[in-house]
């Protein structure tokens, strides 16, 4: 199994991965360091994202309600009634199972108390092979992507998605997202780079945060920034962890539920 790019074993690597979800309630976990976060790589590179433009209006925060407890983590509009974002958010953290559609809801251009827009969910795609418990590593990082199909289109102009493949590494990336150390601001790491390459996955440099889950990876395309990844999780200060559009685009297929 070649790998391009990763320093260390993969199998120790991938032994302290974290998952970015962000929980809020009585019962959530402490607020981590900043210099100890496993998603920040070096120093933090994050900083506010003040354009009000397309495509970061694209972005917003993926809210679950609940009757104890409330999480959120980051999606992306790409269609008006699509959303993509981590599977692992959906679920709830003790079961696996689906969280009611009713609880799940899309805020794009999300700035203080404001949104752009607000989308309710009507019913939520995950990858068919996708398990909560699903004991490899990299198999659940590659499936833990899912897309919600909203119950009404939203007035908000979609990121535009990854169309030519890409090859190689040190490919200049932008990871952006909603972090738990700024709830309501989105935050963009503008200056990093893929790193390298396995089994379907992408290990980059960005810096990430709970509740950066989901959140998308552009790239440059004819000058352009198009949607190429979105953010599933991290590995300790050494390298975060993308998806890339070729593992999930079939889930695109339809703008509807079943």
């Amino acid at each position: 199994m070649r790998t391009e790019s990763i320093a260390g074993p993969l199998p120790h690597l991938i032994a302290i991965v974290f998952s970015l979800v962000v929980v809020s309630a009585s019962n959530a976990e402490p607020i981590a360091k900043k210099s100890v976060f496993p998603g920040v790589i070096g120093k933090d590179d994050r900083r506010v994202v003040e354009q009000q433009s397309s495509p970061w209006t694209a972005i917003g925060r993926v809210n679950i309600g609940g009757y104890s407890r409330t999480s959120h983590c980051t999606g992306t509009l790409i269609t008006p009634r699509m959303v993509v974002t981590a599977a692992h958010c959906l679920v709830k953290k003790g079961s696996g199972k689906p969280h009611s559609t009713a609880n799940i809801h899309f805020l794009p251009g999300a700035r203080g108390g404001r949104a752009l827009a607000h989308g309710k969910a009507q019913c939520v795609r995950f990858a068919k092979s996708y398990r909560f418990d699903q004991p490899d590593p990299l198999k659940k990082f590659r499936t833990d992507v899912a897309i919600i199909i909203l119950r009404e289109p939203l007035v908000v102009s979609p990121a535009p998605l990854m169309v030519d493949q890409v090859i190689g590494t040190r490919l200049p990336l932008q990871h952006l997202g909603y972090s738990r150390d700024s709830r309501y601001l989105l935050k963009r790491d503008s200056s990093c780079h893929l790193r390298g390459r396995q089994d379907g996955l992408w290990f980059t440099d960005c810096d990430t945060h709970f509740g950066g889950s989901g959140g998308p990876v552009f790239i440059k395309q004819n000058r352009e920034p198009v949607l190429a990844a979105i953010m599933v999780g991290a590995i300790r200060n050494k390298h975060s962890v993308a998806v890339p559009i070729d593992q999930w685009r079939n889930l695109t297929a339809k703008e509807s539920c079943p």
